[in-house]
């Protein structure tokens, strides 16, 4: 789930944040321009075109260690190039109280299953990036 503030703020588009099923398919081909809501033209060109350098993402920590919290960078498995920043990171008690969180990352490197660092206190922790949403679900459909 996106806290305003952190996964979304007045920089981070719905399709940035994965949201685009906010957007409905009526509100995409508008015509007359005073019908368009605001920042339609940016959205509109990362719908059509993936224009677009960062995805929210979700990830487990594969080793214990503390919780990645909001602005802890990300980087690749060789610690030196950053690709990302957490948004929101805590312990989970639904998933045996392994470390949890969402970030954006670059492009290119949001696929699940993707294996990154995060840096916590100057120390390196391997993380995993996976699918969403992290706690099952058990919703019964009519």
């Amino acid at each position: 789930m996106c806290l305003y503030g952190h996964e979304l703020d007045e920089y981070i588009t719905p399709v940035e944040a994965g949201l685009n099923w906010v957007i409905s398919k009526s509100r995409r081909n508008l015509v007359n321009e005073k019908d368009r809501f605001n920042g339609y033209a940016k959205i509109m060109n990362q719908l059509n075109n993936k224009a677009y350098n960062r995805i929210r993402v979700a990830f487990k920590y594969l080793k214990n260690g503390p919780a990645a919290r909001n602005g802890v960078k990300i980087f690749l498995p060789d610690a030196q190039t950053e690709v990302g920043l957490v948004t929101s990171g805590s312990a989970s008690p639904s998933l045996n109280n392994i470390n949890i969180g969402q970030a954006y990352v670059e492009k290119g490197h949001h696929k699940t299953g993707t294996e990154l660092l995060v840096q916590v206190r100057n120390k390196f922790y391997p993380i995993e990036l996976a699918k969403m949403p992290l706690v099952p679900t058990h919703y019964y459909k009519h």
